[in-house]
This record gives C-alpha cells, sequence and structure tokens, in this order.
C-alpha cells in the first residue's frame, strides 16, 4: 500500500521478537501441518510464474502474499502451537500494508477520493473569496488550470496513513478500539491533509499563476504527507496512555499446563 516497503521486514521481526516475549513452553505439532506447508510453498511457484507475465496484475500478488503469510503461521505453529500463531497474526498482518491493493478497488477509490476533494477543496476556495470554477476534476483560477489527477486524490497519504495507524497501534501495544479510533483519525488526516493541499494549489493558481503550482506541488504533497505522519504519532501516544490497562500476557494461556 505504500511506496516503499523496504523497511517493513524489519519492522514485522520487530514486532514479531515484542510477542515472542510472553511465549513460554513450546507445543509442537504433528506431520500435518508440515504437508499443509509443502503444498503452500510449492503452490508459490506458479504463482511467482504468472505473475511475472504481468508485473502490474494485482490479483496474483495478493494470493503470494496470502500464502507467505500462511506459511509463516504454520511455521510458528508447527514451532509453538496455534494459540501463539493467533498471537502473532497482528504482527505478521501489517506486511500486507506493502502489499498493492486490487486495481478494481484502488481504481474506486482514487474516483471517490478525487471527487470528495476537488468538491470540498473548491468550497472552500469559495468560502474564502477566491471565484474558481470546477469542471470534472479540473479547477479553473483566473486564467490558471489546476488539473487534481490521481497523485492528487489523497490515495497515497489514505494508504501510508492506514499503515502508521497500524505500525503505532501494534508499537503502543493499544487495544482494538484504541486502534480503530487511531486508523479513523489517521484517515481523517489524509482527507483533510489532501483537501488542504486542493486549497492551497488553488489560492496559489489564483494569485500567481500556473507555473507557481507546477513548483509548488510536490513540496505541498510532502507537506500533507508528514502532517498524516505527524498528527498520528502525535495523537497515538495520548490516545494509547488514556484508561490504559496492562495487556492480557499470552503466559496466561500456558498455566493450566503447569
Amino acid at each position: 500500500m505504500i511506496t516503499d516497503g523496504s523497511f517493513l521486514p524489519l519492522a514485522i521481526l520487530f514486532f514479531l521478537r515484542r510477542r515472542s516475549e510472553h511465549i513460554s513452553q513450546p507445543q509442537a505439532l504433528g506431520p500435518f501441518v508440515t504437508g499443509i506447508l509443502v503444498v503452500s510453498l510449492l503452490a508459490l511457484i506458479p504463482l511467482r510464474l504468472i505473475h511475472e507475465v504481468d508485473i502490474f496484475w494485482r490479483q496474483p500478488l495478493w494470493i503470494i502474499s496470502l500464502l507467505v503469510l500462511l506459511n509463516i503461521h504454520l511455521l510458528i505453529a508447527r514451532a509453538e502451537g496455534w494459540r501463539i500463531s493467533c498471537y502473532c497474526l497482528p504482527a505478521t498482518l501489517f506486511c500486507l500494508t506493502a502489499v498493492p491493493l486490487p486495481s478494481f478497488i484502488e481504481d474506486a477509490m482514487i474516483q471517490k477520493l478525487t471527487d470528495q476533494v476537488v468538491h470540498l477543496g473548491h468550497k472552500s476556495l469559495l468560502l474564502a473569496g477566491y471565484p474558481v470554477q470546477v469542471i470534472g476534476n479540473i479547477l479553473f483560477a483566473k486564467g490558471s488550470m489546476v488539473d487534481v489527477a490521481e497523485g492528487c486524490s489523497g490515495i497515497r497519504s489514505i494508504q501510508s496513513g492506514f499503515m502508521a495507524g497500524l505500525a503505532l497501534g501494534e508499537l503502543f501495544r493499544t487495544t482494538i478500539a484504541k486502534r480503530l479510533i487511531l486508523l479513523i483519525i489517521a484517515l481523517t488526516l489524509a482527507f483533510v491533509g489532501n483537501s488542504a493541499r486542493i486549497f492551497v494549489l488553488g489560492q496559489m493558481a489564483f494569485e500567481r499563476g500556473v507555473d507557481a503550482v507546477n513548483q509548488a506541488h510536490d513540496s505541498v504533497g510532502f507537506a500533507v504527507l508528514c502532517l498524516v505522519y505527524g498528527g498520528v504519532a502525535l495523537i497515538a501516544w495520548p490516545l494509547t496512555q488514556w484508561g490504559k490497562s496492562p495487556g492480557k500476557l499470552i503466559k496466561k494461556t500456558y498455566q493450566s499446563h503447569e
């Protein structure tokens, strides 16, 4: 879901390492899990070949990613038992944030987000006293044209905000309810930030022309991304500390075996 997922393997290993601190007394399983693991690994070969035919075909990529997750959990279950495997699920699911959304989902989201940010940006410009016209996804400001393309829809900021919300929720080991709140805040910040981006670019087009818009386009987008990351980080700490209670350790699972 994010442009550069190179750091994700280290992040996932870190999250798994933190959860492994509460693991004790492994419960090894029989050969059944091993058989499933072998079949799952073999299934990756034809899927990988299919994906190489068209690297932009995302459905095989999702199947491959889910099979890799299955293999990881089978290995954990074989060594530690199914309870531990399920316990590590939040950490491993985090890696799916690096997998691009299926095209039909992403295209629908881009179109919807583009319409919404253009509408909100246009209304904000009118309220601020800038007589900007809008036709489709194009803003016309005093003879200058601002085309709100795919990159301005906010899809990348929303995907990055989603990833940041999941990462901080796992980092602070918050409850499910707080993680959902954090995700909602992250998505809201991304949407509002990109609407503000349209407002700023429209204002610049009205006052300084399209050349100024072209020069500031990437800088404004980067500022929005920093706003999303910074806002989520600033909100995450007080949110996770509010009403905090000690989490249930996985060790309790094995008390009945002691």
